[in-house]
């Protein structure tokens, strides 16, 4: 369907540690298109870096579209690393006086998958992609469990799995001095020509990304590998205990509606496949567990239509 210049629209932004996405939709036609960016993560670059990106890739897709800025009726950005509200209004205002917009809403990652979810109404979402955390709404207040960063938090992330991949490789390493390599380790060198003799010059010289190597660990556990399914183990461990701590910060008697959000916990994998069957059994009296697939992008536009 074609655009025109004088078409009014919106834009939906999900800036997560993998990519930048960026969802436009039309006014007129009602319909919505999107592109991905490279990652633009607020904790990295700060504030005015931050802002520079988004505007920089709004103002491209909306290009490419044919479509004009003056048009643009609202915009709506979650951010991963967006935590507190002066950060929010700090980015708000950058980018108020650079789009000349005044309808902009800013918020978490967290925050726009979750109103995708619920909208304004209680409800839970766990998330784990690059990085992980517990958000909710009960009785109308926002509350969270984890978040804090791939440093020293996001514990059941593809950023936690993917370190906990590097550190068994480099544990094997020291006690056998390379005299002896598992199917684990043998596994990333031939896919990813990652091993102890070089493990910290692909890693710290940025040559690789511990998150890509999920899918790898996902594949060994799927053919039993021990280690995979360890790291895995120990990953859903860590998911459930965001959920053990929200729940035990509220009465017994309450249960509560339950959405995934984030690549490791949308997508089939042997994770996403064992935690909801976990969920299920051990969280049955307090949990009902939602799999409808929750979008943050959805949330970002919905959160903007919201103020029309």
């Amino acid at each position: 369907m074609k655009y025109y210049k004088t078409d009014k629209f919106i834009v939906g932004v999900d800036s997560g540690g993998t990519r930048t996405d960026v969802r436009i939709k039309n006014l007129r036609t009602r319909s919505a298109k999107g592109l991905s960016y490279p990652p633009s993560h607020y904790t990295s670059v700060g504030a005015k870096e931050f802002t520079d990106d988004i505007h920089k890739f709004i103002k491209h897709f909306s290009g490419l579209l044919n479509l004009d800025m003056k048009n643009c009726l609202g915009i709506s950005v979650g951010g991963a690393g967006l935590r507190n509200p002066e950060q929010k209004s700090e980015v708000k205002n950058l980018f108020t006086r650079k789009t000349k917009i005044n309808n902009i809403i800013i918020e978490s990652d967290a925050y726009i998958s979750l109103y995708d979810a619920y909208k304004e109404k209680d409800g839970i979402i766990l998330i784990s992609g690059t990085g992980s955390v517990l958000y909710a709404r009960y009785k109308g207040q926002i509350e969270r469990v984890g978040g804090w960063g791939k440093l020293f938090g996001d514990p059941g992330s593809g950023y936690y799995i993917g370190v906990s991949a590097l550190h068994f490789i480099a544990l094997e390493y020291d006690i056998y001095e390379g005299h002896y390599r598992s199917e684990f380790s043998k596994a990333f060198d031939e896919v990813f020509e990652i091993n102890g003799e070089n493990l910290t010059q692909k890693v710290y010289d940025r040559d690789f990304f511990p998150s890509e190597s999920v899918p790898l660990v996902f594949e060994l556990a799927r053919f039993n590998n021990k280690t995979a399914n360890s790291i895995i183990d120990k990953a859903i461990d860590e998911l459930l205990l965001h959920l053990d701590i929200f729940l035990g910060k509220k009465p017994d008697n309450e249960k509560f509606k339950l959405s995934f959000s984030g690549s490791i916990l949308t997508k089939e994998n042997v994770l996403s496949e064992k935690i909801k069957r976990i969920i299920k059994k051990e969280f049955k009296n307090r949990i009902i567990l939602n799999e409808k697939k929750v979008s943050p992008l959805n949330g970002a536009i919905k959160l903007i239509e919201s103020t029309l």
